[in-house]
């Protein structure tokens, strides 16, 4: 089985199917993708300041925030196998915190984890309903160049490289807070 990007080549075609129902029901995103656009690219690490989706200013940058900070607690957790840490809770739910969680699972129990960090650059591409946005796409280009799966020796796991992966996750507003819910991530080479 091929690994590469902290271990994306392995489980993600799953969802890969799912990524009709990220775009089924999501439309009007002519407002978040101005709001987002308007944000920048950042390198996703566990020891930068996400800004707190409930401090954000919009919906859109709600969104982004959610998703910034999972991709943060990914990182951490990630880095250190700990697969039954409850913070990504606090970013992600359903699926995608789901298949998160089994991912940094099976790297911690085939003796894996992640160094390095992705570069992501989120963009919401819809929100509904348009009035007071309670669902929201968000498409990436995640590039994983530098995020690479290790051996516990401290040796790459091989010599697949890291990549850019197009992603897109569907965001839900749950009591007042945006989570991503639904995680789509295709292969090295997509974006």
């Amino acid at each position: 089985m091929k690994r590469s990007a902290g271990g994306w080549a392995r489980d993600w075609t799953l969802l890969v199917a799912a990524a009709g129902v990220l775009i089924v029901g999501c439309d009007g995103g002519t407002r978040a993708a101005q709001e987002s656009s308007a944000l920048s690219s950042r390198q996703a690490s566990p020891s930068a300041a996400s800004p707190s989706a409930s401090v954000a200013t919009t919906p859109a940058a709600a969104v982004l925030a959610a998703y910034r900070s999972m991709f943060d607690d990914w990182v951490a957790m990630a880095a250190t196998g700990d697969y039954q840490n409850t913070r990504l809770e606090k970013h992600a739910s359903g699926r995608a915190l789901s298949l998160i969680y089994k991912g940094i699972y099976k790297d911690r129990e085939s003796g894996l984890h992640s160094q390095g960090n992705p570069v992501i650059s989120p963009r919401v591409t819809a929100m509904t309903p348009e009035e007071s946005p309670e669902r929201a796409t968000v498409g990436d280009c995640v590039d994983a160049t530098s995020w690479l799966s290790y051996l516990s020796n401290g040796e790459l796991q091989n010599d697949q490289p890291g990549g850019r992966h197009s992603v897109q996750a569907l965001a839900l507003k749950k009591d007042g807070v945006w989570k991503v819910d639904q995680l789509v991530i295709q292969d090295v080479g997509t974006c």
